[in-house]
């Protein structure tokens, strides 16, 4: 009974919309946070975001981070599929 609690509260897999504003609102339309993974399937960087999202903003550094991950999972994904991919910033 306890494994299943803990697992019901569990929240690290969890995606989609939290309700929170952690800094602040952005917009009038601003939603809040959104949890989101990515990972690496069949040879595709797959981005799940748990629920329909029309925008997402960021800090610059934040953007850097996901950038940064999302380029070692396309070279995770080229690698699976015996190719290679290359960065251009413009």
């Amino acid at each position: 009974m306890n494994a299943l609690r803990r697992q019901l509260l569990d929240t690290t897999n969890f995606k989609g919309a939290t309700g929170l504003f952690p800094q602040g609102q952005l917009t009038p339309d601003d939603e809040g946070q959104i949890r989101f993974f990515a990972k690496v399937e069949n040879g595709k960087v797959i981005i799940d975001f748990g629920t329909s999202v029309a925008w997402i903003g960021m800090s610059p550094q934040e953007a850097c981070d996901l950038a940064g991950d999302l380029v070692k999972m396309a070279r995770a994904a080229a690698r699976a599929k015996g190719e290679s991919v290359a960065l251009t910033l413009r």
